[in-house]
């Protein structure tokens, strides 16, 4: 039974090897007998592309990679960070902390100012009374 099989895979692996042969030998004829235009047919292009003056200002050249190199960990003068803080009510170490450095910060987010609307309304969670209260809503700009 073995014999059987093996004899047509063989037989129909042979037919498609021919068979492919023969389409590469065509492909390749084809491609070697392809007719050629002479090149008094071509039409004579050349580009009638030129660069265009520029206008604008020339940008300012960056800043060299050593001095770049160097300046790495320097803080700039003019650099002022926001700080901000998040505080939450049911640990006591957020509430010494906020006690301990509560002049140093510049923005404070209490947990339960949330944004929960799709608009992006801020919203204050009771989480004692388990309520929502809406508190402040965006403004839309007005159209003149």
């Amino acid at each position: 039974m073995e014999r059987v099989r093996w004899r047509r895979t063989r037989r129909v692996m042979e037919i498609t090897g021919a068979l492919l042969t023969l389409l590469l030998a065509y492909f390749f004829v084809t491609i070697a007998i392809s007719v050629e235009l002479p090149a008094g047919l071509l039409p004579d292009t050349k580009p009638a592309y030129r660069a265009l003056k520029s206008k604008k200002k020339p940008v300012p050249a960056r800043e060299g990679k050593h001095r770049r190199v160097a300046n790495i960990g320097t803080v700039p003068a003019s650099y002022d960070p926001l700080r901000a803080a998040f505080f939450v009510s049911w640990d006591a170490n957020s509430l010494a902390s906020l006690k301990k450095h509560y002049k140093d910060i510049d923005l404070l987010i209490p947990e339960q100012l949330h944004a929960v609307t799709p608009d992006g309304a801020l919203t204050v969670v009771d989480y004692e009374h388990g309520q929502n209260t809406v508190k402040a809503s965006p403004r839309k700009p007005s159209r003149c």
